[in-house]
């Protein structure tokens, strides 16, 4: 990550915005209720940027609270109604979870077990 990216710190995770080829939010932590309204923001900002792709990439991200579920799939949608590709990746803890909740009927995501998946 940059130096440059600006971070937002929330209690004991921190949402993150970093560029590559494409625009990419990063979260690592765990998500509570206290970080939606800072998440909220961020995702809708995602359906602003030129890149024709985002990545969202929770990869360093152990737990999400179910409202952040919701929102992450409000989200998704929203950033795709703007002409957007939109790629999750996913730690294999939330991985796990979304398998067995049978959330990928929602989207499509890429859990990344090991090192982080590549941003290209």
């Amino acid at each position: 990550m940059s130096d440059s990216a600006p971070r937002m710190k929330r209690s004991t995770s921190f949402l993150s915005v970093c560029k590559s080829d494409g625009q990419v939010l990063r979260i690592e932590g765990a998500l509570l209720r206290v970080h939606l309204g800072p998440f909220c923001e961020q995702v809708a900002g995602l359906a602003n940027v030129p890149s024709p792709e985002v990545t969202l990439d929770f990869t360093g991200c152990v737990y999400m609270s179910s409202q952040f579920i919701g929102r992450l799939v409000d989200g998704v949608q929203e950033v795709r109604r703007s002409g957007k590709q939109v790629r999750v990746l996913l730690s294999p803890e939330l991985g796990e979870f979304f398998d067995r909740a049978h959330l990928q009927h929602l989207f499509e995501y890429e859990v990344v077990r090991g090192t982080k998946a590549s941003l290209s």
